[in-house]
């Protein structure tokens, strides 16, 4: 079990039923948020332990930021980044 999968029993043995995810740069397109099967996963550990995850924290952006980007990589960054909000948060919720 990847350790973010670990915080849901542990949220629901405290009646916690809301959650913040943070998307950080070291792991970014790693993170369970940015691909298909990363997020049926999440979305069956939601339900599984009745978690609703409406926040999400964008910590890449901080450390690095798409605008001191140029070209391709900057318009990259920002449509992954946008993408991963947009898309992966809203299939999250399950209140």
């Amino acid at each position: 079990m990847r350790d973010w999968e670990n915080e849901f029993p542990a949220a629901a043995a405290i009646d916690l039923h809301l959650m913040e995810w943070t998307l950080d740069k070291v792991r970014f397109y790693k993170s369970q948020l940015m691909t298909s099967d990363g997020q049926e996963k999440s979305r069956g550990v939601c339900r599984q332990y009745d978690v609703s995850i409406s926040f999400l924290s964008g910590d890449c952006l901080m450390q690095a930021p798409s605008w001191k980007s140029t070209g391709k990589l900057r318009t990259d960054l920002q449509s992954d980044y946008l993408r991963s909000a947009v898309l992966a948060l809203p299939w999250a919720s399950v209140s």
